[in-house]
C-alpha cells in the first residue's frame, strides 16, 4: 500500500488568501512552506483511492499525473468545503460516474442540496458501499467533530497486509477509535491546532496536538500529523511531537506500508 499526501493543510490551505500572518507570507515566497488542502492518495496493485476531495483536487491530480479515469474510489470524511468541495470537479467534463463513499447521513445531505445532487443525477458520481471495491476494505467510523451539522467520519483502509487510519478532523479519541487504531500500521491524524493559543480548538471541533500526541504514543502505532492550520508554526509542532516519535506530513510526501 503506497500513501501519498496530496495536501496537508487545513480549511484555507497555506497561504490562506485572506491572511497576512507570518506563516502565510512566508509561504508566498517559500513554496516548500505552502500546503494544499488535506487529501490522501492510496495506491495498491489494482486500485487508486482518494481520501477527501477538497477544492485543490484538480491541482492535486495534476501534481500526481493522474486523471479522473485513474481513480477507482473517492472516500469523504465529511462535507466541509475543504474535504468535499473538489467533488464539483467531477462535473467539469464527460460524466464518468465516479464511485464515491461517504456515510448515509452525508449522502442524505447531498441529495437534499440541488447544487450537489446534480452530480448524481448527471451521472458524474454515484454512491457505493465498501464491499464494491475488490481486495480492499474501507470502513467509515463516525467521530466527534461537528456532528450535528456536519457528520464526520474517520476512514480506515485495509488490504491483506496493511491498514491505515485517517482522521484529519476529530475532537476526541474515543475508546472505539483507540481500539481500531491499535490494529493499524499507520495513523494520519488531525494537526489543525498545536494548542489553544490561537483559537479555542474545541470550539471548532478539533482536539489539539498537545492533547492527542501522548495518547497516540500510548497506542504505539506510527503516527503522522496532517491538516495544519495557517496559524500554526510547523517547527513548533515538530519540536513538540518528536518526543513522542511522531512526525508532521508534507505535501507530496510518499510512504510505502
Amino acid at each position: 500500500m503506497k500513501v501519498t499526501f496530496l495536501g496537508t493543510g487545513a480549511n484555507g490551505g497555506i497561504p490562506q488568501v485572506d491572511c497576512n500572518c507570518k506563516n502565510c507570507n512566508n509561504a508566498l515566497t517559500n513554496k516548500k512552506a505552502a500546503r494544499l488542502r488535506s487529501s490522501l492518495l492510496i495506491e495498491t496493485d489494482h486500485s487508486k483511492i482518494i481520501l477527501d476531495c477538497g477544492p485543490d483536487f484538480r491541482q492535486q491530480l495534476l501534481n500526481s499525473n493522474l486523471k479522473l479515469q485513474d481513480i477507482n474510489l473517492i472516500a469523504i470524511t465529511h462535507l466541509h468545503f475543504d474535504h468535499s468541495g473538489g467533488l464539483m470537479e467531477l462535473s467539469a467534463g464527460t460524466p464518468l460516474n465516479v464511485p464515491v463513499l461517504m456515510s448515509s447521513e452525508n449522502q442524505k445531505l447531498i441529495k437534499e442540496r440541488e447544487d450537489l445532487n446534480f452530480l448524481i443525477k448527471g451521472r458524474f458520481m454515484h454512491f457505493v458501499k465498501k464491499s464494491e471495491l475488490n481486495g480492499i476494505d474501507i470502513t467509515l467510523l463516525q467521530v466527534p467533530h461537528r456532528s450535528n451539522s456536519f457528520p464526520t467520519d474517520a476512514i480506515i483502509v485495509r488490504d491483506k497486509k496493511n491498514s491505515l487510519w485517517y482522521s484529519p478532523d476529530i475532537a476526541k479519541i474515543t475508546a472505539q477509535a483507540k481500539k481500531i487504531m491499535k490494529k493499524c500500521n499507520l495513523i494520519v491524524f488531525d494537526s489543525t491546532f498545536l494548542n489553544n493559543d490561537f483559537y479555542t480548538a474545541g470550539k471548532f471541533g478539533h482536539t489539539t496536538i498537545e492533547n492527542a500526541a501522548p495518547l497516540l504514543f500510548e497506542i504505539g502505532v506510527k503516527t503522522i500529523f496532517s491538516h495544519i492550520n495557517h496559524s500554526e508554526n510547523p517547527v513548533r509542532i515538530k519540536n513538540f511531537i518528536k518526543q513522542f516519535n511522531h512526525t508532521i506530513a508534507e505535501d507530496q510526501q510518499k510512504i510505502t506500508l
